[in-house]
C-alpha cells in the first residue's frame, strides 16, 4: 500500500529505465562533452595563468633602479623637488645593475600625523625596508631617527656607516650628514613650498652599514651607495 501510494500520479512510461546515453567516442564529440561541462572552470583557469603569466613578466622584466632612497620625512616634498634629487644623484650615480643606464628613484614617506592612515602605511614601509635591506641610503627626521631608530640600536651598533667625507652638517660619530644649511635646499627647485616649506627641514642622510657576512654583490652596492651620498655631500656641502 505504501509503494502504491507514492505512486499516485506517476505514468507507467515513467518507471521505465533510460540507460544514460553512451559518452562520445569521436575526439570532437569527447571536447564537445568536456566543454559543456567544464566551460567556466576552464575558462577561470586559463585567466588565472594568464594573469600569472604576465604578473610574472612584468615582475622578472621590470628595470629595477640603481638606487632606491627611502626620504622619511615629517610633510610631502614637492614633485619638483623629488624629480630634481632624482636627476641629481643620477648625475652622481653608477650603472650597479650593468642595463646600461643610471635609474635612481626616491621613495618620500611621510610619517608626521600619527591619526592618518597614510602615515601609519607609510611607518609600515619604513620598517619593512628595514627588515628587508632593500634600501641602502636612508633621509629620516631627527625625530625618527632619535626616537624611533637609535632606541633600537645595541651595544653601540650603529645603523649607518662612516662617512669618508669632511662636512660641517656631519654628526659627531661621522654616520650621517645633515643637510639643513645645504646648498641643495638653496636650489630653485627646492624652494617649491606645495607641500611646506622644506627648504627649512633638517634630515639625516645615511648609508646603512653593512655586515662582515655579507654577499661580495651587496658589499659593492653598499660601497656604490656610500660613494654617491658622498658626491652628493661634496657638490652641496653645508654652508
Amino acid at each position: 500500500m505504501a509503494r502504491e501510494r507514492y505512486l499516485v500520479g506517476v505514468k507507467p512510461e515513467e518507471l521505465i529505465y533510460t540507460p544514460p546515453p553512451p559518452p562520445p567516442s569521436t575526439p570532437k564529440g569527447k571536447w564537445e562533452n568536456f566543454w559543456y561541462h567544464y566551460k567556466w572552470v576552464t575558462l577561470g583557469v586559463l585567466a588565472a595563468v594568464i594573469v600569472g603569466t604576465i604578473l610574472t613578466v612584468q615582475a622578472v622584466t621590470r628595470v629595477q633602479p640603481d638606487y632606491l632612497i627611502c626620504m622619511v620625512m615629517n610633510q610631502p616634498i614637492s614633485q619638483s623637488a623629488v624629480d630634481f634629487l632624482e636627476a641629481e644623484w643620477t648625475a652622481l650615480g653608477e650603472d650597479i645593475n650593468g642595463d646600461g643606464k643610471v635609474k635612481v628613484t626616491i621613495q618620500p614617506l611621510n610619517v608626521s600625523d600619527e591619526n592618518n592612515p597614510q602615515a601609519n602605511t607609510a611607518k609600515q614601509s619604513v620598517l619593512g625596508h628595514i627588515v628587508a635591506r632593500d634600501v641602502q641610503l636612508f633621509a629620516f627626521t631627527p625625530a625618527y631617527y632619535t626616537e624611533a631608530l637609535a632606541p633600537a640600536m645595541r651595544d653601540g651598533e650603529k645603523f649607518f656607516t662612516v662617512l669618508d667625507v669632511a662636512d660641517a652638517g656631519l654628526s659627531e660619530d661621522g654616520t650621517y650628514w645633515n643637510w639643513k644649511g645645504s646648498t641643495v635646499l638653496a636650489q630653485e627647485a627646492m624652494k617649491d613650498t606645495s607641500f611646506g616649506p622644506v627648504v627649512e627641514s633638517e634630515l639625516y642622510l645615511g648609508v646603512r652599514a653593512i655586515g662582515d657576512t655579507a654577499s661580495e654583490k651587496a658589499k659593492a652596492e653598499y660601497e656604490a651607495h656610500k660613494r654617491l651620498l658622498e658626491a652628493f655631500i661634496k657638490k652641496y656641502p653645508v654652508a
